[in-house]
């Protein structure tokens, strides 16, 4: 889903004020775990009456969520007290595209409420924009265009629908591109376009009746953390819910890159399953993997637990837990243990993970070698 920009909070009510030598607007993000003192921190911001809008927003930069809430709730009242200034301040915020995504699209927001028109002047410029909800936007923007006022040919509109296909980050309006590519005639492959990991090595089902082994270490995990895994796997025998458990190959070829462990499993319940796989990284970089599970689930990168989620049957979609990660140059061990409970309800049957390695922005980062 298109992530939403945080409800802004209301300020009300009298507060006791803060005493602090710092900077109110770097106070604030300090104090948001907290909500009476952060409530006292706007209300001081509020009483400067020469605040900059920009200050506030730039202040935004590598905040948590919940203190942007209240960031947003001084830039917001900020704003309204000179609003033909605060235009022109969005306006110039905008080009900085090193600056909170948050606060650059709240920005767009304003300005564009006060000044419809330039909504399509501005998203012309941000169909590559780092932030995901303006390129959203600027890409529905064209989208919109190539339907209402389509290009002389079919295979310039296919040139378009492809261009747009490469820029475009969120999943689903991956999706809906990719469909629009097919029916022009143009088939995408969106399992390598996404590049989730299709090729795994799994062994189970270890025990976890009353979900009581989410932060139980199997011998498969105390293995793979001492790196006792690696060449290893075919000799390799455990006790589970069954006797003389093995690794063995398991593959998925589905465009949404689900590695459906019913399948292989025969729809167990109350159970574990470890996945062991691997990354081949061109060279050291930053990167982030991105994880869509209906299940309790954990994931570790080369030993460290990157993702740590002990939820059932909330649903999952592509991307739906993101963290950042460190790639070495050369193979990168990745470890997946997915936890399903007992239930019994249709919609709880879901037993599955997806798995993909990408830049910030949400660009896949193709692995050098489809290794398991």
């Amino acid at each position: 889903m298109l992530r939403m920009l945080p409800c802004l909070l209301i300020v009300a009510g009298l507060l006791p004020a803060i005493a602090s030598a710092d900077d109110p607007l770097q106070t604030l993000g300090k104090s948001s775990k907290d909500t009476q003192q952060a409530k006292a921190v706007v209300q001081k911001l509020l009483s400067q009456k020469d605040l900059s809008l920009t200050a506030v927003l730039t202040a935004m930069k590598s905040q948590n969520d919940i203190a942007k809430n209240y960031y947003l709730s001084v830039a917001q009242a900020v704003a309204d007290r000179e609003p033909t200034q605060s235009v022109e301040a969005c306006k110039q915020f905008l080009t900085q595209r090193d600056q909170d995504s948050t606060a650059r699209y709240w920005a767009f927001t304003y300005v564009t409420t006060y000044l419809p028109t330039m909504r399509e002047k501005l998203l012309d410029s941000m169909i590559d924009d780092p932030c995901p909800e303006l390129r959203f936007d600027a890409i529905e923007l064209q989208i919109k265009r190539l339907e209402t006022t389509p290009p002389a040919t079919a295979e310039a509109k296919q040139a378009a629908y492809d261009r747009l296909l490469q820029l475009a980050r969120l999943p689903e309006q991956v999706q809906r591109v990719a469909k629009l590519l097919d029916e022009s005639g143009k088939k995408v492959e969106l399992l390598k376009h996404f590049g989730f990991l299709a090729n795994w090595n799994v062994v189970g089902p270890f025990d976890n009746v009353g979900q009581a082994s989410f932060n139980v270490a199997y011998a498969p995990e105390k293995e793979y953390l001492e790196n006792k895994l690696a060449g290893k796997l075919d000799s390799l025998k455990y006790d589970g819910k069954e006797k003389g458990l093995t690794w063995k190959p398991i593959e998925t070829d589905k465009p949404d890159g689900k590695v459906d462990l019913n399948v292989a499993y025969n729809n167990a319940k109350g159970a574990v399953v470890y996945a062991v796989g691997s990354f081949e990284s061109a060279k050291n970089q930053t990167a982030e993997i991105r994880v869509g599970c209906p299940n309790a689930i954990k994931v570790w990168v080369e030993g460290k637990l990157v993702i740590d989620r002990e939820v059932y049957h909330a649903g999952d979609q592509i991307d739906q837990y993101i963290a950042p990660i460190q790639l070495k140059a050369g193979k990168n061990s990745i470890l997946v243990k997915v936890c399903q409970n007992e239930q019994t309800e249709q919609w709880a049957q879901d037993w599955s993970f997806q798995l993909r390695i990408s830049d910030p922005t949400g660009l896949a980062i193709q692995s050098s070698v489809a290794s398991r």
